[in-house]
């Protein structure tokens, strides 16, 4: 959950700095090391969700149809952790 909302605040943020570290998660990805974007679509995929990571307007849409807002994925953390129950340990 802390990798999802992490790297839907970098999406969202206007800040040049965070605009390096995007830079630097698409770089780190092509090049085949772990990155925070990755593990944050393949823990999304894991509870139903596909990210949808675009500079200023990130989104989660949820397989049953349903779109998650940026400003509401914490919100969500219950359903995720219902979904998750016996995935991952605790």
């Amino acid at each position: 959950m802390t990798k999802v909302k992490a790297a839907v605040r970098l999406y969202e943020n206007k800040d040049p700095a965070m605009g390096m570290v995007r830079e630097f998660e698409k770089r780190s990805e092509s090049l085949g090391h772990r990155s925070l974007v990755k593990d944050a679509a393949k823990f999304a995929e894991d509870v139903g969700v596909n990210l949808h990571l675009k500079y200023l307007d990130p989104v989660c849409a949820m397989n049953s149809g349903g779109i998650i807002p940026s400003y509401r994925v914490k919100e969500t953390k219950n359903v995720w952790r219902r979904s998750l129950k016996g995935k991952y340990v605790d």
